[in-house]
């Protein structure tokens, strides 16, 4: 191996061979900028010198262990890949919870939009919870949504007389509580800047079949 002598004709140049991370990396490169700031005359700082070439060389490549890991990216890039990673990974999970809620109410699972948004999941949540007649968290779920829309006197005056309701009563009452759901929906997607919901065939068809009971 050189060595750092310049009446032995030569510098030590950084081994390369036995870096593998880059760790091992930084501390070679530190070494040879120590010997840089001790020898003004090291060779790595002269262009005229022999060893010019190969500790250029040495360095470039220890300069790809030690940043091998590293992110090329901007912060603001990072940034907004992380956003849109989680975005991708909540509507993952919407989908999967929408799956479910579908199974359970027994909706068909073929309409269920790709891109289905959280207040269709709040909706389903509250008709499921109303389906296994769990209605205080039912209507509390509602009157958590209505409260956080502000919704106008209208609706409201719904939801108290269907909250009012016994059981039995409420079951004459679908009319209100469609109204309400619907107004849920649609005023979150308004906000979101999302698209109004189209009914579905399938909820078309069943439409049809309960007003000709």
């Amino acid at each position: 191996m050189e060595t750092n002598n310049k009446s032995g004709g030569g510098y030590e140049l950084p081994d390369v061979n036995n870096v593998f991370t880059p760790e091992d990396a930084t501390s070679a490169v530190n070494k040879v900028w120590a010997d840089v700031r001790a020898d003004p005359q090291h060779p790595y700082m002269d262009k005229n010198h022999p060893q010019y070439g190969e500790f250029v060389e040495r360095m470039n490549r220890l300069s790809k262990v030690k940043y091998q890991d590293a992110d090329p990216r901007s912060p603001k890039e990072r940034a907004m890949e992380a956003g849109l990673e989680k975005m991708q990974q909540q509507q993952t999970a919407r989908t999967a919870r929408g799956r479910e809620l579908y199974d359970e109410l027994g909706l068909d699972e073929a309409n269920i939009p790709e891109d289905i948004a959280a207040p269709e999941i709040t909706c389903l949540e509250i008709v499921a919870l109303s389906e296994r007649g769990q209605w205080d968290e039912a209507l509390r779920l509602v009157d958590q949504e209505l409260c956080r829309l502000r919704a106008p006197d209208k609706v409201c005056g719904l939801f108290a007389q269907y909250q009012a309701a016994d059981p039995k009563e409420r079951e004459q009452m679908e009319p209100q509580a469609k109204e309400i759901l619907q107004y849920i929906l649609s005023e979150s997607r308004r906000r979101l800047a999302l698209p109004p919901v189209r009914p579905t065939k399938t909820q078309n068809t069943r439409d049809e079949t309960h007003e000709g009971d």
